[in-house]
């Protein structure tokens, strides 16, 4: 099940070039290229001593899995109510080995039966949505991951409510989504409720944040906010470079992306920075020049389709995935 807090796992850096040494990449099949704004999924993790030995539990998995869906394929049909829980299961082992086609077929046949079971718009099939929304997603095909993800935030604001503690990961999931496909303000919007949200739950200091914090950062620098973006980058830093848990990843995402000296203008300053009392204080930097859309732009990309939406300007090097 796609993870919906940081909690103690770890998180890997969705970005090109490629990831630092440790890092496992989430896997992208899109032919046309991908998104420009940098993000880290909060359901990504290391790769460790014991990930082969995970990988081959996930084979063994698949083939119990597998004859169990056929089994009860055959004494009750390929579309009894039952069969859903057994799709579902089958199409995360698949998820776990990188598979994202099968993931999205296993997903499909179990959200048509909890559809025919439960009804379209019931909370039972939030779940087995947003699976199907990140198998899409690896996929690269981001506006049908956009609209399956709108699909979940509307059913679970029905149910939970507008200020829920379950609905700040979707609103995360699908901020993320829009930034894939450059639509930045609305990127902006989704994790600045998720944000609010898990601010008033988790507090403003607390590491569950961080994830969406990021992400937010990242929306504000293609809106031309780099002052912003900083600061969010920064005060996410200082959250877990307090905490006791390991986030690594997170950090490494941070610290990517906060304001650097360009060579030239470090090299001048080295001197006056070996006088400087502020260990660990960062130095600002360059950035390209961005631009952010006006009214008249963001309301004909509101009636645009997703796939022909323009990407946003950021100037060079601001953009890494």
């Amino acid at each position: 099940e796609r993870a919906s807090r940081m909690g103690n796992s770890n998180c890997c850096v969705s970005e090109r070039p490629p990831a630092p040494k440790g890092i496992s990449a989430i896997p992208r099949m899109d032919e046309k290229g991908e998104s420009n704004i940098p993000v880290i999924h909060a359901n990504s993790r290391f790769m460790s001593a014991a990930e082969g030995a995970r990988l081959v539990d996930a084979e063994n998995q698949k083939k119990f899995l597998e004859e169990t869906l056929m089994d009860h394929e055959e004494r009750l049909g390929p579309k009894h109510w039952s069969l859903a829980t057994s799709l579902e299961n089958l199409s995360d082992i698949y998820g776990e080995l990188g598979n994202a086609r099968k993931q999205k077929e296993l997903l499909e046949r179990a959200l048509n039966i909890k559809e025919r079971s439960h009804g379209p718009s019931h909370p039972n099939i939030t779940q087995v949505l947003a699976k199907l929304a990140a198998a899409e997603g690896r996929l690269g095909d981001h506006p049908r991951e956009i609209e399956l993800l709108e699909k979940v935030v509307a059913i679970s604001c029905k149910h939970y409510g507008y200020s829920a503690i379950e609905l700040a990961d979707k609103l995360r999931d699908l901020g993320i989504a829009y930034g894939m496909v450059n639509y930045a303000r609305k990127m902006r919007d989704n994790l600045s409720r998720a944000l609010e949200i898990e601010e008033k739950y988790h507090g403003k200091d607390h590491e569950e944040i961080c994830p969406t914090l990021f992400n937010l950062a990242m929306a504000h620098g293609a809106l031309g906010e780099p002052d912003v973006r900083e600061a969010m980058l920064q005060r996410g830093l200082k959250i877990l470079y307090s905490s006791k848990k390991e986030h690594r990843d997170l950090i490494i995402f941070a610290e990517n992306h906060c304001r650097k000296r360009s060579a030239s203008a470090y090299s001048q300053e080295t001197t006056a920075s070996q006088h400087s009392s502020s260990i660990g204080e960062r130095p600002a930097g360059e950035l390209g020049s961005a631009k952010t859309l006006t009214d008249d732009e963001c309301s004909h990309m509101a009636e645009t389709p997703l796939s022909k939406q323009p990407t946003i300007p950021t100037g060079p090097g601001e953009f890494l995935v």
